[in-house]
């Protein structure tokens, strides 16, 4: 798709010589990223901290002058302090909300969804049950649910609504469903 600002291709959006991907990540799995991130940091931090002390206690020898020995141990220890993953652990508590609250809002909007239409209504009124290509009967019904979900809850991040329409479309229509 192109306009005069942006081009969308393959979910990546190129907005201005700005490159965006569209596909959604959950909260959870991002969560999950930054915990070992923090984790993978604090063990860094801990082995740099570890030899500054033993470099201090000059059971280490480097041969430096003494004045770049002090600077050396004063710079490093504030790098390895800061690889504590001192800056990751503090997200983690509020991507854990974060990840809380959109687990929430998915049960929300797939329970109103589950309970306000069933696959036969979807198929009916967007005609896609009388559409004998699957590609398309895939297509329409995905419209239609977009539709539907746009029309109660918009103003939804256009990757998490893509997500929940994917999560709603394999619910009602999976493999075994068709």
């Amino acid at each position: 798709i192109v306009s005069s600002d942006k081009i969308t291709y393959n979910s990546i959006i190129i907005t201005k010589g700005q490159v965006h991907n569209m596909v959604y990540k959950e909260k959870d799995a991002q969560l999950e990223d930054n915990r070992s991130t923090a984790y993978t940091f604090l063990g860094v931090g801990i082995a740099g901290l570890i030899f500054v002390i033993l470099f201090a206690l000059d059971i280490i020898k480097l041969p430096m002058a003494d004045y770049m020995r002090v600077i050396m141990i004063v710079v490093m220890s504030v790098l390895f302090v800061i690889f504590l993953g001192i800056t990751h652990f503090r997200k983690i508590n509020q991507m854990s909300a974060d990840a809380d609250m959109e687990s929430r809002r998915t049960s929300e909007i797939m329970e109103w969804f589950s309970s306000n239409y069933t696959a036969e209504e979807i198929d009916h009124v967007s005609g896609a049950d009388s559409e004998p290509s699957m590609e398309q009967r895939y297509f329409i019904r995905s419209d239609k649910i977009a539709a539907l979900l746009h029309a109660k809850f918009a103003g939804l991040p256009e990757d998490y609504e893509e997500h929940i329409l994917e999560k709603i479309y394999a619910a009602y229509y999976s493999d075994n469903n068709e």
